[in-house]
């Protein structure tokens, strides 16, 4: 069996919740042994060369086949099968007679995902010289931009060399003590953060980025007492913009027309910082537009209201046509869970055929409009 864990805890350093629990640390590494041996060896040698973010997307993709391998009923399948070049799939199996092409995704950071990944590049390049086992975990505004990151790291490491921060407790959730800028008011903080000691102080020998959430408001206290994060809801056209981007990397790669035997899916996860919004209601607006009540008044007087939606969604006739439809595994789901949880929201225009499509994940669940039901009765 080869040792894969000082690699998990290089690529993984940023991810508190893998690297301080040697239990898990100790999973990881027989997941990857195991699909190595399985013929993965490429999807290892990836993982084992990304760091960070991209490293983490990795790891989403060896769970997924774990998953894909555990069905007994999925038979053939490869990771970006070498026959199809450029063009290939992350997956492609059989299920019978079915063949998939599967695409995977994870959606990072809705809105400020070009300066959460400068922060993080520019952390790690200056946090060298913070010799404190701490992990720094942040929240930024909507109003945070790549010019802030200079002022917020200095601040930061004035404030730890001057010792005003303290560390709070490794198991809870970060409370975000901290602001910046430090004599804004509430509605104009651009920044929250907090620290938690690591567990094991040699293999952390500077301050390393612990968790980073994006878009939040801090306007409400929970029961008890102390400021928590209260998520806000994202304007649905920044969703269905992001849910869009993602869907149009992943078309070149299902190019092959859907039918009977031809299933073609995207599986998206969203980051944990952003699936706070992205819940079922609010990924079914994206995709088949705004939910919206109309009413009707009869020339009797009588008052009618129904449930419909807005145009504008993303799987409408004219697009994306050739994806059968979007899986959404939620955030909370690791790539140590050992089952399946996610949603299959189907493209309207191949209703029919993904009927009878076995499903690749039997624990995945459907998503379906009350038009659709009604339209069967």
């Amino acid at each position: 069996m080869t040792d894969y864990s000082s690699c998990i805890l290089k690529n993984l350093a940023p991810y508190p919740g893998f690297v301080e629990h040697p239990e898990r640390v100790s999973a990881l590494n027989g997941m990857l042994n195991a699909l190595d041996g399985a013929g993965f060896g490429k999807l290892v040698r990836l993982f084992e060369t990304r760091q960070d973010d991209q490293a983490r997307d990795i790891l989403f993709e060896a769970w997924l086949a774990c998953m894909l391998r555990r069905n007994p009923y999925v038979h053939d399948l490869a990771y970006e099968p070498e026959d199809m070049g450029n063009s290939a799939p992350d997956f492609r199996f059989w299920i019978g007679d079915v063949r998939f092409d599967v695409q995977v995704k994870r959606l990072y950071a809705i809105s400020n995902a070009r300066d959460k990944t400068q922060f993080r590049r520019r952390f790690e390049e200056r946090a060298s010289g913070i010799p404190t086992s701490w992990f720094l975990n942040l929240w930024l505004s909507e109003e945070f931009a790549q010019s802030d990151i200079d002022g917020l790291f200095f601040h930061i490491k004035k404030g730890l060399n001057a010792g005003i921060f303290t560390p709070g407790p490794d198991d809870a959730a970060p409370a975000f003590d901290y602001q910046w800028p430090t004599e804004s008011v509430t509605d104009h903080v651009k920044a929250r953060f907090s620290f938690h000691a690591a567990s094991t102080a040699e293999a952390l020998p500077h301050l390393h980025l612990g968790i980073v959430m994006l878009t939040g408001s801090f306007k409400e206290a929970w029961p008890g007492g102390g400021v928590q994060m209260m998520a806000q809801r994202l304007d649905h056209k920044v969703v269905r913009r992001a849910f869009d981007g993602q869907l149009d990397k992943a078309r070149h790669t299902l190019a092959r027309d859907p039918g009977p035997q031809q299933a073609n899916l995207v599986v998206v996860q969203p980051e944990s910082d952003s699936s706070l919004w992205v819940d079922q209601a609010t990924v079914a607006d994206a995709l088949y537009g705004d939910h919206v009540i109309r009413s009707w008044v009869g020339i009797d007087g009588e008052e009618s209201t129904w449930s419909d939606r807005e145009q504008g969604g993303l799987f409408h006739p004219n697009s994306y046509r050739k994806m059968c439809g979007l899986i959404v595994v939620p955030a909370s789901v690791w790539p140590l869970s050992e089952e399946f949880v996610g949603i299959y929201f189907p493209h309207p225009l191949h209703l029919g055929i993904i009927e009878q499509h076995p499903k690749p994940f039997p624990e995945m669940t459907f998503h379906v409009e009350n038009a659709w039901r009604q339209s069967k009765a």
